[in-house]
């Protein structure tokens, strides 16, 4: 519990700072905070959505227009209150001036329903360069013909009339998605931050710990909707789950609150299961994350962890993507990473690799394929190309590998901890290599132990050279020292 309340003070921190960097403009009228209000009217007939939407609230400033995509019939519209003072031709701005409102019409098509549900991604008008503080929808459902209306908002109240059905919402945000499913589920709980519709009894002390944990997370208004349908629909405010994985939705919530507070992408979404398994220090969420947490802590050294937890703890002036979170992997132990990246563009990298950035140079050359790798804070070279710069030859069997040069060979065994130097075997209390994408990396300080590598580390570059090497050159420097004396 201590655990889970320092995570709550770390995000609650977070969203603390977004929120302030995003706040009401004061008087100077800051066009990196801008806000607005919005009451959006929406009539749906079956065919089509024609949404009245009133921004209210504006500053003297100008604002560039997103409508949705496909929508049509777009105007400006006026009344005894709202004149179209702001809006240009090509209604694609609410330019600068004194008028507090401006009010739209446009058109939406209706999608396709499977399975008696439908989604509307972006359904409304937003302006590009604010973020709005309050919204209100109202639903008028023309149709009669039932079913239950989601926007992630707080559902304030329904009411069913001959001719129509009317649906009421509100709350702090924007609606990023509308959802409606033919199924009408009973509301089981209405929290601050959480609603809950559900057929089971619900356990009221069940919904008050997810609303309070929501709370913490200064998290926005949340709808979840256990049905008994198989569809499975998730949006930034909202969640349609079947009844069987109820024991998902503090599981779901928290990491949609991870999400909020470091502005992860809604599609990142293992990355925000990754940075909630981090600062709860044990996995959460789906396999594939649990997976990455699990080669993250067994990559990373104790030090580097920490250093990753402390940064994550910062107030973050960027969104989290999977790129930066690889920076602020890499930042934390001093190397270069691709390994989330990749992960979340469909790829299923085997390890997870911590580069080197220095070059490894031997003389004055640069061991090209020579890039080192980090795990757990020790530095790891590939055999074959390193020990090549020496006159080496490094081959491998099912059991062993080789290593040969004119005076020297060794084989060390696949499935014990040793090798064989010269006919003499010498025991290992650890196996000093590692297998990686079909390559054996040997750890630094096992190369210098048993091939007399030094490894000279600059800011730039890790100059590597023979002991033997060394030795023999001061030999022969001495014994012509000898000679000429």
């Amino acid at each position: 519990m201590g655990r889970i309340f320092f995570v709550l003070l770390i995000i609650n921190a977070a969203l603390l700072y977004v929120h302030y960097s995003n706040s009401a403009v004061a008087d100077g009228y800051d066009k990196n905070a801008l806000t607005y209000s919005q009451e959006i009217e929406v009539q749906y007939d079956g065919k089509q959505f024609i949404v009245t939407h009133h921004f209210t609230n504006l500053a003297p400033l100008d604002y560039d227009i997103e409508w949705p995509k496909g929508s049509s019939d777009i105007a400006c519209v006026e009344s005894e209150i709202t004149q179209c003072t702001r809006s240009d031709e090509q209604l694609s701005k609410i330019v600068a001036g004194e008028a507090t409102e401006q009010t739209y019409r446009y058109t939406l098509p209706k999608p396709e329903a499977v399975q008696g549900v439908f989604e509307v991604g972006q359904p409304f008008a937003k302006i590009a360069n604010a973020a709005p503080q309050l919204t209100t929808v109202h639903i008028v459902d023309e149709t009669t013909s039932g079913g239950m209306w989601v926007t992630g908002l707080e559902q304030i109240g329904t009411h069913q009339l001959e001719d129509f059905h009317y649906f009421l919402f509100a709350g702090v945000g924007e609606v990023t998605d509308l959802f409606w499913q033919q199924e009408v589920t009973p509301l089981a709980h209405r929290g601050e931050r959480f609603t809950l519709f559900d057929r089971a009894v619900t356990d009221e002390e069940f919904g008050e710990h997810i609303d309070e944990l929501l709370t913490q997370f200064k998290s926005k208004h949340m709808t979840v909707v256990l049905h008994q349908g198989n569809h499975n629909i998730e949006a930034n405010r909202y969640v349609a789950l079947p009844e069987s994985e109820k024991e998902n939705i503090a599981n779901v919530l928290f990491t949609k609150s991870v999400q909020t507070a470091y502005g992860i992408p809604l599609e990142e979404r293992k990355i925000a299961e990754l940075v909630g398994s981090i600062l709860l220090e044990q996995p959460i969420g789906t396999p594939p994350a649990n997976a990455a947490y699990g080669k993250l802590t067994e990559t990373l050294a104790a030090d580097d962890l920490v250093r990753l937890e402390n940064a994550l703890r910062e107030p973050q002036e960027e969104p989290l993507t999977a790129e930066r979170f690889d920076q602020l992997v890499g930042s934390a132990s001093h190397s270069e990473v691709n390994y989330f990246s990749e992960m979340l563009a469909g790829q299923t990298p085997e390890h997870l690799l911590l580069y080197e950035p220095k070059e490894v140079v031997h003389g004055e050359k640069v061991l090209e394929g020579v890039q080192p790798i980090k795990m757990k804070g020790q530095l790891y070279y590939p055999l074959r190309p390193l020990l090549a710069a020496f006159d080496y030859e490094v081959t491998s069997d099912e059991q062993s590998i080789h290593v040969k040069s004119e005076d020297e060979t060794f084989r060390f065994s696949l499935i014990d901890s040793f090798y064989v130097y010269q006919q003499k075997r010498v025991n290992l209390r650890q196996s000093p290599y590692m297998l990686i994408n079909g390559q054996y990396y040997f750890e630094e300080q096992s190369l210098l132990r048993i091939f007399k590598l030094i490894f000279e580390h600059h800011e730039d570059e890790i100059q590597v050279s023979s002991l033997r090497a060394v030795i023999e050159e001061a030999v022969e420097d001495e014994e012509e020292g000898s000679a000429k004396s």
